[in-house]
């Protein structure tokens, strides 16, 4: 079975260490943001390169502003203050972490809570959100903070931009939707700013914008969740989010068994499945993140079927049983995707 896996195909640049790249038209800047390598790629051969650089400055500002506001591992940031005192009253937020939080709460909706950013304690239990040491939580432990879990205790003013809880247990993390809603607002940026031809890639979730030189698009790969540096197949987007979720980049072991960051809301555990990573495309790249991450704890069948109900939307699922990778796709990018042998 050929290997399947998504892969920026430029992205061997971001292990250099260089920050600026600029030929030909195309210019290239990177940043560590949000706790990952941010790159944006810019191809305007006839627009001043004093306009262009500056718009990838507003650009990049923008990803490290929703990292400052929506970081869990930051005191002051609007999450850990909604986490700290939303149980309580009500907390006054940024405008941008209530577009998020409608965001994601639409997702929890559409998918009856098996998308959920209220496992937020749960997360931290298991040493995967805030300062926690990741180890196996006691029973009693994910008991008691399963009593915070449920989308429908996130209540939501929005003329006054304000959050607060139902229930002094809720805690939230964006860690599944910020990232993607940052890079939208990057791509936003750009647009402002008169680019047409860009791609912003923040760690993996992507959006893409007109075309790259002598192409018809910005051609992604994806990684095989196994080997580091091997790429499957290619995919060329354009004007579309790529973003790929998996159980191979946070995780921990203990005593041989291996649990994943991504949390199954219904029982506060790691989620079990054979699914080792989902690769989803979509408008905007908000929606692909959350939906990747609502796909890898559905598992393949019932991922594949919310996909075939959404417009303007596909995924990869890329399966591994007895140590064999296989991987399954959306009627939309059967005919799209090009192997690498």
């Amino acid at each position: 079975m050929k290997k399947l896996l998504f892969y920026i195909t430029i992205c061997c640049l971001l292990s250099c260490g260089c920050k600026r790249f600029f030929s030909d038209g195309l210019y290239i800047k990177q940043e560590m943001a949000m706790g990952t390598f941010v790159e944006i790629q810019v191809f305007e051969p006839e627009m001043e390169a004093k306009t262009v650089q500056y718009a990838i400055e507003k650009a990049m500002d923008e990803i490290k502003n929703v990292s400052r506001i929506m970081s869990s591992f930051d005191v002051k940031s609007d999450i850990s203050r909604v986490n700290a005192e939303a149980g309580r009253k009500w907390v006054s937020v940024n405008p941008k972490t209530i577009e998020v939080l409608n965001k994601a709460l639409r997702l929890s909706e559409m998918s009856n809570g098996v998308y959920d950013i209220s496992v937020g304690r749960i997360l931290e239990l298991w040493g995967f959100s805030g300062n926690g040491q990741r180890d196996i939580p006691e029973k009693k432990e994910i008991e008691t903070a399963m009593l915070g879990v449920g989308f429908r205790k996130v209540s939501i003013d929005e003329e006054n931009n304000r959050v607060k809880f139902k229930n002094i247990y809720t805690k939230i993390d964006l860690g599944s939707i910020a990232k993607g809603y940052a890079v939208d607002l990057a791509a936003r940026n750009l647009k402002r700013s008169g680019i047409k031809n860009a791609l912003v890639n923040a760690g993996g979730d992507i959006y893409s914008m007109g075309s790259n030189k002598g192409r018809h698009g910005w051609v992604v790969g994806i990684r095989h969740p196994r080997e580091k540096n091997e790429i499957i197949g290619t995919l060329t987007i354009k004007d579309k989010a790529v973003v790929t979720s998996g159980n191979y980049e946070n995780f921990f072991i203990k005593d041989g068994e291996k649990y994943s960051h991504i949390i199954d809301p219904g029982t506060g555990y790691p989620v079990e499945n054979n699914i080792v990573s989902v690769t989803v495309v979509s408008f905007d790249t908000a929606t692909a993140d959350g939906l990747a991450t609502m796909i890898a704890i559905s598992g393949a069948n019932k991922g594949l079927e919310i996909v075939k109900a959404l417009k303007d939307t596909e995924c990869i699922i890329i399966l591994e049983d007895n140590n064999n990778i296989s991987f399954r796709c959306s009627e939309g990018l059967k005919d799209i995707i090009i192997p690498v042998l």
